[in-house]
């Protein structure tokens, strides 16, 4: 029985022992790429989960502040009612005790001409509560008026008309400046137009209720969503554009809300039209 050998020379012996060293240290190379690569990975990983358990705090601490925000524009707004309230209190007090005098000058026969009742009547009046163009402030404003005029009767047109150009300030006083003369030429009208601008349909409490029953979610209108909550936001907010946008976010989902982050010193409106496309990016990839 014979067995074939393989002969191999010194060299090729030499050259197999040195492509295998060099292939070990490739697979030694590559073993500790992967190694660091991994480690790599995980220390990304980590960094990554560590930044989104802050962002989550700072979102949570941002709607802790926006919420103590809106509570406290709640407090202000309600002391600024009970300070109305109080001065119309006054007011009337005033009138009460206007017409306790009047009484008791009842005896003397001698009657002023209507012009001199009017101007004495200016003077008891003193000034009428100041207006500054707020909305949530109008129609008490605009009631303790009426009810002033009605207890003053003797006041001329030109007269109640002056007194309530005297209480208008800020821009209520450059909306008044800026209308027509037809539109205060008289107090009807005068009143017709204040109505107009700030008169408002919707209370305080009214619109916050709105604003609580309206959720903003991948299955709404937006266009109809924000038309109805848009007035609400507006006579609670005003111009204060944190709250306006803070108020909004908290009726629109969390899963649509962090798509669309905050922008510094952005604009309600700004926001709006940012928010607005993103739905219609984010609906209409639903619905493909």
């Amino acid at each position: 029985m014979s067995s074939n050998s393989i002969q191999l020379t010194a060299e090729q012996l030499s050259n197999a022992e040195s492509l295998l060293t060099s292939k070990e240290a490739e697979i030694i190379k590559l073993r500790n790429q992967l190694i660091q690569g991994e480690s790599q990975f995980q220390s990304a990983a980590d960094e990554h989960q560590d930044v989104l358990t802050k962002l989550e705090k700072l979102s949570e601490l941002f709607e802790s502040e926006s919420k103590k925000n809106s509570e406290l524009v709640m407090k202000m707004t309600v002391m600024e009612n009970t300070m109305l309230k109080r001065e119309m209190e006054l007011v009337k007090l005033k009138a009460k005790l206007y017409e306790r005098i009047s009484s008791l000058q009842s005896g003397n026969t001698f009657h002023f001409p209507t012009l001199d009742a009017g101007a004495n009547a200016v003077k008891h009046i003193s000034r009428l509560l100041v207006f500054e163009g707020k909305t949530i402030a109008f129609s008490r404003w605009i009631n303790g008026v009426t009810e002033i005029f009605d207890n003053y009767q003797m006041l001329k047109d030109f007269q109640k008309t002056a007194l309530v150009v005297e209480s208008l300030k800020g821009p209520a006083r450059d909306w008044y400046d800026a209308e027509p003369d037809s539109n205060v030429a008289d107090w009807r009208n005068f009143k017709e137009a204040l109505n107009r601008q700030y008169g408002s349909l919707e209370s305080t409490d009214q619109a916050l209720e709105r604003i609580d029953t309206l959720k903003l979610t991948m299955k709404s209108d937006f266009n109809s969503f924000i038309q109805q909550i848009r007035p609400s936001i507006k006579l609670i907010a005003g111009d204060n554009n944190t709250l306006a946008i803070a108020m909004l976010r908290k009726q629109v989902d969390p899963e649509i809300r962090k798509y669309v982050p905050k922008v510094a010193n952005e604009s309600f409106e700004e926001h709006e039209k940012r928010l607005k496309a993103h739905m219609n990016d984010s609906q209409a990839k639903f619905t493909s």
